[in-house]
């Protein structure tokens, strides 16, 4: 005697799914997606190191494109070349942060414009190199367009706008020697 299978229940639209939901984080996300600094910290710290910090936001950021699409870019390289660099960079993050509906206050292409031609000023004769020290603000609108995308995406993390014991000797020692450019600008003319 055959034996017949169980007959097969019908399709009910209505009834509830029976797929197994997975637990959603309790936590929120603690890795900030770019490289978290505040923009008056950024400014201060671009200005006494004389745009060496520049250097270290391309290479930090540069790190963060690195993790976030699993590829080896050359983080050292391309932050040392940051000038010739920084469109790049700067395309990368727009990829990021235009899709949680943040935007960036200035094209990336004229902003990297800005920091091709203050990078190369330190060229012009005294006291119009001076304007070299502006390097920064090609970057403020950039890191307040990270700033936000980090704060949807990763609220517990580290805003970094409180200046460590590094940096707090950067500013000492990279402001006065800062003081004494510019007071020897001046000086020397008169």
């Amino acid at each position: 005697m055959a034996v017949d299978a169980p007959e097969p229940t019908p399709f009910n639209p209505y009834a509830t799914p029976k797929a197994v939901v997975g637990e959603l984080p309790t936590e929120p996300n603690s890795q900030p997606t770019f490289f978290p600094v505040g923009r008056m910290k950024l400014a201060l710290m671009s200005i006494v190191t004389f745009g060496l910090y520049l250097v270290y936001w391309s290479y930090q950021n540069w790190k963060s494109v690195e993790r976030l699409n699993n590829e080896e870019l050359g983080a050292p390289l391309r932050a040392f070349f940051y000038p010739l660099t920084s469109y790049y960079l700067f395309q990368r993050i727009e990829g990021h942060v235009v899709p949680m509906q943040i935007k960036i206050a200035i094209q990336p292409g004229v902003l990297a414009l800005g920091v091709v031609i203050l990078a190369v000023s330190w060229r012009l004769p005294d006291p119009y190199w001076l304007v070299t020290f502006l390097g920064f603000f090609p970057f403020l609108p950039i890191q307040s367009a990270v700033n936000e995308l980090n704060r949807k995406v990763a609220p517990a993390a580290e805003a970094n706008n409180r200046f460590s014991g590094w940096n707090i000797f950067g500013l000492v020692v990279g402001g006065t020697l800062f003081v004494a450019a510019i007071v020897g600008v001046f000086i020397g003319d008169a």
